[in-house]
């Protein structure tokens, strides 16, 4: 179990509920461009907290059946009080969940039934794993023609070598995950985690001679890109070592391609910055002038008003297949 603090859910819920902490939604409503500085510290700040979900306790009812059904699937549990805590790596941004609790007594006689809808808001879905810095899932963004990416699909952060047995578990069994996507360099990796697929490809970052517009990072390019048009390969974990220059590079690409916004773009890259990891080799607030003066110049080599297009554009020129890119928007838009 996570231990992150606890966000108290009272049955039934009015309105969306916000799976972040106070910083990250802050953060991501907010268009205060001074608030990264403001709140810099390098540690992991981005874990969201544990939802304890709480109703009305039913008389002599002893136990508690609980399905929880949603687009991810569906999920039974069983509560010997009127609660349930559940991680916060269960759920995702943007999404809509149907809460079925049934009370029964000591003979399993069913007492009563009551149904609940719960919906999470629209903000960056960051969560813990042990072990692991600067995790969160890409889905909930708005994307293409208003759809949205799917959540639960695609998971961004850092390395991978020191997650610790309740990390690995949280890995396999809570998100699932089926392929791995190493961006790191040959002499950065340590073994590969066991029970996943792991596909190494150096991954390109930002503009220069290991950038997106180097012709001898071209391969690599294509190659990663590619990779999310393979269905078998979901749901996915790419990271780098920091997971903020590489893996950040990859996923604006990935997020310009669906059609995110450059304001949520923006948001989901400085996210690593509420992280350990992603301010490991900055010791104060002006490390983020020098991270921005990276990124800042690949938004501009793109048109930033049609950055979708542009995108598109620039990744069919360097050999990525149309059908390629098509087959990325059905999988992960919806």
């Amino acid at each position: 179990m996570s231990s992150s603090p606890v966000l108290r859910v009272n049955l039934p819920f009015r309105g969306k509920c916000s799976l972040e902490n106070d910083l990250v939604t802050s953060f991501w409503k907010s268009d205060n461009p001074d608030f990264l500085k403001q709140h810099f510290e390098k540690r992991d700040r981005y874990a969201a907290p544990d939802p304890l979900f709480v109703w009305e306790k039913q008389e002599d009812a002893v136990c508690y059946e609980i399905e929880i059904h949603s687009e991810q699937g569906n999920y039974s549990f069983v509560s010997d009080s009127a609660s349930l805590r559940l991680p916060a790596t269960f759920f995702h941004s943007a999404s809509r969940y149907e809460i079925e609790i049934v009370a029964f007594d000591w003979h399993g006689r069913l007492l009563r039934k009551t149904c609940y809808l719960f919906e999470t808001d629209d903000v960056a879905h960051c969560f813990q794993i042990e072990g692991v810095s600067n995790t969160r899932d890409l889905g909930g963004r708005v994307g293409l023609n208003k759809k949205r990416i799917r959540s639960g699909m695609v998971y961004r952060g850092g390395k991978l070598d020191d997650i610790s047995v309740n990390g690995t578990k949280t890995f396999r069994s809570t998100l699932s995950i089926h392929t791995v996507l190493d961006l790191r360099n040959q002499e950065e990796r340590k073994k590969a985690m066991e029970g996943v697929t792991t596909i190494s490809n150096p991954g390109p970052f930002y503009l220069g001679q290991n950038g997106i517009d180097s012709p001898l990072m071209k391969d690599a390019l294509v190659k990663e890109i590619s990779f999310f048009a393979d269905p078998h390969a979901y749901p996915i974990y790419f990271h780098c070592a920091l997971g903020r220059d590489r893996t950040g590079t990859l996923a604006f690409l990935l997020e310009a391609l669906l059609g995110v916004s450059l304001r949520d773009i923006r948001k989901d890259y400085d996210l690593s910055l509420f992280s350990s990891a992603g301010t490991f080799d900055g010791n104060d607030a002006s490390m983020i002038e020098t991270v921005h003066h990276s990124f800042d110049p690949m938004l501009a080599f793109f048109d930033t008003a049609n950055l979708t297009k542009s995108v598109t554009t620039f990744l069919l020129r360097q050999g990525i297949q149309k059908k390629t890119i098509s087959k990325i928007r059905d999988l992960l838009l919806h």
